[in-house]
């Protein structure tokens, strides 16, 4: 009768154990090293700084789709910043973990240029 109950408990236990193992080896590899969630940041600030690039870009072709020359003129440097936010939106893609933030600042600092620039080709269209 004690060899019974004996033999249920080490079954019951050596069951849970096996369970317990089993889902702390499984957890083990759901968790993120280091590594992984830098990358993962790196590749969403690549695409939301891509994306922010196309929608300016969007905004640029609207406003001067059936412009004149004189309006293509005035947003032509809008578009040269843009196309620099794309090659430094590139180098940000293949730059590793020491050369990502000096890319990123620079793509920020031309980014900004790019809306400065739309703003002012925006102004010069108002006056």
């Amino acid at each position: 009768m004690h060899t019974r109950k004996f033999t249920r408990r080490l079954g019951v236990i050596a069951g849970c154990w096996l369970v317990a193992s089993f889902g702390l080896a499984g957890g083990l590899h759901a968790i993120e090293t280091p590594d992984d969630a830098y990358h993962k940041a790196v590749a969403a600030y690549v695409e939301a700084a891509a994306n922010q690039v196309n929608a300016i870009r969007a905004q640029v072709d609207a406003e001067s789709r059936n412009g004149s020359e004189a309006t293509r003129k005035r947003y032509a440097d809008v578009y040269d910043r843009l196309t620099q936010c794309d090659k430094l939106i590139a180098q940000l893609r293949s730059a590793d973990t020491s050369d990502f933030d000096p890319r990123k600042k620079d793509f920020e600092t031309t980014l900004h240029e790019a809306i400065a620039a739309l703003e002012a080709a925006r102004k010069a269209a108002g006056s």
